[in-house]
């Protein structure tokens, strides 16, 4: 009883964590890089040139982090859905009018 309660609070564990992964990456214009983390996969930072550099990097590094944390199974195969939010900050001088 005990361990089919355990495989459920796992399954149901792996389910929530895998339907609701949000990558932020931001632009470090000084560095010159994309810097990604993730508050839904402890451990991810990633820097990458480019997003086309960065986003093969978050898909070799997430399920990695995921086993090592516990929420991903070390012998199955399971779809993951995530997004990837890209932020850049910038200043804008606006002339006055008049």
């Amino acid at each position: 009883m005990v361990a089919e309660l355990v495989r459920l609070f796992e399954d149901a564990k792996l389910a929530d964590v895998a339907h609701n992964i949000t990558v932020t990456a931001d632009w470090d214009a000084e560095a010159g890089v994309w810097v990604a983390m993730s508050e839904d996969v402890p451990g991810l930072v990633l820097e990458a040139a480019s997003m086309d550099d960065l986003v093969p990097e978050i898909e070799l590094i997430i399920p990695q982090l995921m086993r090592a944390n516990g929420v991903w199974p070390s012998n199955g195969e399971q779809t993951l859905d995530y997004a990837v939010v890209a932020r850049i900050e910038r200043s804008l001088q606006v002339a006055a009018v008049g």
